[in-house]
């Protein structure tokens, strides 16, 4: 008997942070899924890309600005999306 699972996929911060709260709406890989649905956003632990961005760029960037880092959190499922 099959069981039905969550399906999830890690995204490190602060890009999880933005897909949770509705900044970023597309998400690319270099794989192809037919699969459409929810989907976990899961915020992968490495906090290594916090040190390479410059928060300065991110309004002009990504027309967004940088989540602080009070507010992401690491390691855990933060949202859960609908792949369209």
């Amino acid at each position: 008997m099959a069981c039905d699972r969550m399906k999830f996929l890690t995204i490190r911060q602060p890009w999880a942070q933005l897909i949770a709260v509705g900044a970023k709406h597309i998400e690319t890989r270099p794989f192809s899924t037919k699969y459409r649905g929810p989907l976990a956003i899961h915020a992968g632990k490495s906090r290594s890309w916090l040190s390479r961005e410059d928060a300065a760029e991110w309004p002009d960037r990504y027309g967004v600005a940088f989540p602080s880092k009070q507010d992401m959190v690491f390691g855990a499922i933060i949202a859960v999306v609908r792949v369209v």
